[in-house]
This record gives structure tokens, C-alpha cells and sequence, in this order.
């Protein structure tokens, strides 16, 4: 027997289908501003623009829209201190720059020049923390190194950046080389980072070892603006965001080699060893000013030499004198892993 259910209320089937495929679609759209106000507010201390042009694109530079190598979840951390290691630091190390030796070089009052050690920064950090400028503009070149994997986890850094030396936080653009566990083959990334606000966050620019390429940190009315440049490959990426609160400094400016840390602990990664790296055209500059040489700001400010070791009696890698032949630019040569 037959049954058939009659609809008494006087809509069709046909009406009653389209009616909960309308309340659906209402409840999608609900559901979808929902998420888009709720993952704005999250992001609201990283507003980006994704049209900024960097003045460097003048040669025919295109945007690398490629999609972005897996980076290692890691923690860009700021200055650490280490005491000093026994001993004498590394041939290349030892005719760093220090107050002395600025001194007889002029009759002018210079500031204080002191080498640091650290356990995961080397490279150069200039200071105006006892002054009333803030730096704007930090650059440099450097070539990809080459790393060596064994098989181990490894991870290196290098970048520009502003702050982080004697302040919470930093403003950072740059590489990293990467050593997988159980692998042999490294890998190479890009990133910028606003630490503490977030963890390093990838870039598509795609590098290689021996390409050339130039950092940039870029401060102008409510935003940083990070740069890379693949000089190799003419291509580029940028990336803009705001300062969360208000709260970066800008008293610091750094040209960094860095062990980084594990995400979310104190420990640092192993550095893996790495071709003899250089750091070139070293560029910075204050509210005002147009960006200028290394050299030209070492009668103004702290440009300190940072040592990394492994906070015990080794060094880890080498720094060289940047002013030995005033082209603003120093090299750096790995020691020992750790």
C-alpha cells in the first residue's frame, strides 16, 4: 500500500528546500564576517599593506610571489650576555674596533667601544641609547653562505635589524640555513620578525647559496617596512606592519649572524658550519638624515663588536674589523658548533 504525506501548511516541497538553502547561506555568510572580524582582531598588532615598492626596484626587480619554503619553527631572540672566554679570541678578532683605538685615530672624544660576547649573537651593534636620536634605516648585503648537515638538527640566521641589544624587542629581515634531522641536504629561507609580538615569519624570496642579498629595515609614519632583495635573481619581496603599542625604541641597529632558540624555551639550536660569511655595504641612518656608512656613525655612537660563544671558554665563530679598510663591512668565519 501506498502512503503519500500531504502537506497541510500549504508550502511546496520545492519552497521548503529553497527555505533552508537561504537560511544556510545566511548562516555561512554570519559565520564567515564572524571569523574575518575575530582573525582581524588577533592580527590587529600586525596590520600589513602588501603594495609597498621599494626604492631598489628601479633596475627591473620583480615581487617573488613563489610559495614560501617550511621554515623550522624557531624564537628570534634578542641580545643574550656571556661572559668572556679564557684565552685570546680568534686571529681575525683580535685588531677589533675599541675606545683606544678610536681614540688615537682622532683627537675627538668618541664613545665607548667595547667588544660583547654572546651565546647566540656575532656581528656589529651600534648603540644610541644615551642619546636622543632614533635610527630609521638599517641595511647590508651579504652572500648565502653555504652549511654543512650531518644528519642532525642544525639552524642559522642572519639578518638586519633595529633594537634588541638593550631593549625587549626587535625589528628584524633576513635569512636562515637549515639542517633537518636526518638529512643531509640543507635548506635556505627568508623572514622578518617582530619579536616579542610574533615568531619568524616565512618569505617566498627563494635563495641559494652564493646569491647576493641585501637586507632592509625601513621605518616611516606608522610602520616598518622589511625588504628583501635577491641581487642575484632580481627579485624582491616587502612586507610592511606596525609596531605593536607603540614600543619599539629604536635606539639599536644590528648586522647579525645568530644561533637562534627553540620556539617557545631557552634552548638554542646547534649552529651548522658555514662558508666564511661577509657583510657589505653596511648602511644606517636617524629621523632626518639620509642613510649613511657604518664608518660615518662611529664617532656618534657605540659600534660594538659582538663575539658568539658558547657561554664557556669557546668561541663559535669570528668577526672581523669593519674599519681596517673603511668599506663598512666586516666577515665572519665558523669555529665550533654547539
Amino acid at each position: 500500500m501506498n502512503i503519500k504525506l500531504k502537506n497541510t501548511g500549504g508550502f511546496s516541497h520545492f519552497e521548503i528546500i529553497l527555505t533552508i538553502v537561504v537560511i544556510g547561506v545566511i548562516s555561512g555568510a554570519g559565520l564567515f564576517v564572524y571569523n574575518m572580524n575575530h582573525n582581524k582582531s588577533k592580527a590587529d598588532s600586525l596590520s600589513t599593506d602588501s603594495d609597498v615598492t621599494p626604492s631598489i626596484t628601479t633596475d627591473g626587480s620583480t615581487v617573488d610571489n613563489s610559495e614560501p619554503v617550511p621554515m623550522p619553527e624557531s624564537s628570534k631572540n634578542t641580545f643574550r650576555k656571556a661572559p668572556k672566554p679564557n684565552g685570546p679570541p680568534p686571529e681575525e678578532s683580535q685588531s677589533l674596533p675599541s675606545s683606544a683605538r678610536m681614540a688615537r685615530k682622532s683627537s675627538t672624544i668618541r664613545p665607548t667601544i667595547e667588544t660583547l660576547y654572546s651565546p647566540n649573537w656575532a656581528g656589529y651593534v651600534v648603540d644610541a641609547t644615551n642619546s636622543n636620536d632614533r635610527f630609521t634605516f638599517v641595511s647590508g648585503n651579504v652572500v648565502v653562505p653555504r652549511i654543512i648537515c650531518d644528519g642532525t638538527v642544525k639552524n642559522l640566521y642572519i639578518w638586519v635589524g633595529l633594537d634588541g641589544y638593550t631593549n625587549n624587542s626587535v625589528e628584524q629581515v633576513g635569512m636562515w640555513a637549515y639542517c633537518p634531522k636526518g638529512s643531509k641536504t640543507p635548506q635556505y629561507g627568508t623572514w622578518w620578525e617582530m619579536w616579542p609580538y610574533n615568531l619568524s615569519q616565512n618569505l617566498s624570496l627563494k635563495i641559494k647559496p652564493g646569491d647576493n642579498l641585501y637586507m632592509e629595515v625601513k621605518v616611516v609614519p606608522g610602520k616598518y617596512i622589511f625588504t628583501l632583495k635577491n641581487q642575484s635573481t632580481r627579485k624582491y619581496v616587502s612586507y610592511s606592519t606596525r609596531c605593536l603599542n607603540n614600543k619599539c625604541e629604536r635606539v639599536n641597529a644590528e648586522w647579525i649572524i645568530e644561533r637562534p632558540g627553540y620556539a617557545r624555551t631557552d634552548a638554542y639550536f646547534v649552529i651548522p658550519p658555514y662558508t666564511k660569511t661577509m657583510f657589505t655595504n653596511m648602511k644606517l641612518n636617524i629621523a632626518g638624515r639620509e642613510p649613511a656608512a657604518l664608518k660615518d656613525f662611529e664617532s656618534q655612537y657605540n659600534v660594538n663588536p659582538v663575539l658568539m660563544t658558547d657561554g664557556g671558554s669557546k668561541y663559535l665563530t669570528t668577526v672581523s674589523n669593519p674599519y681596517d679598510d673603511q668599506s663598512s663591512s666586516f666577515a665572519s668565519r665558523f669555529l665550533y658548533g654547539k
